[in-house]
């Protein structure tokens, strides 16, 4: 929602690229209002990192949707953010593309 992460997610909406945004506070809303001028589609979460319930959420609001990217700034230790890794990871593996 701040700092490197929206900075990195701007050049991505700038490239055109739809997003996924997820934060631990609230920010993230104003930030995917103002990064939906420019990527094709911005879908804004709350995340905690440590709640794989959270991961399942994102996972749902990425849907069947090809990544391309995944970005973590933040704890990229806590058990949902692994659990993330982990499962984009292998639909990257999949799919034959995506980048970490």
């Amino acid at each position: 929602a701040s700092g490197a992460g929206l900075e990195h997610a701007m050049r991505l909406a700038d490239a055109g690229f739809d997003l996924v945004i997820a934060d631990t506070t609230a920010a993230i809303f104003r930030a995917g209002s103002k990064l939906m001028r420019e990527a094709n589609r911005v879908t804004a979460q709350n995340f905690e990192p440590a709640s794989i319930d959270d991961v399942e959420r994102l996972l749902d609001a990425v849907g069947d949707r090809t990544v391309d990217l995944l970005a973590i700034y933040g704890d990229s230790d806590a058990s949902g953010a692994r659990h993330l890794i982990e499962v984009m990871t292998e639909t990257m593996r999949l799919s034959g593309r995506g980048r970490i």
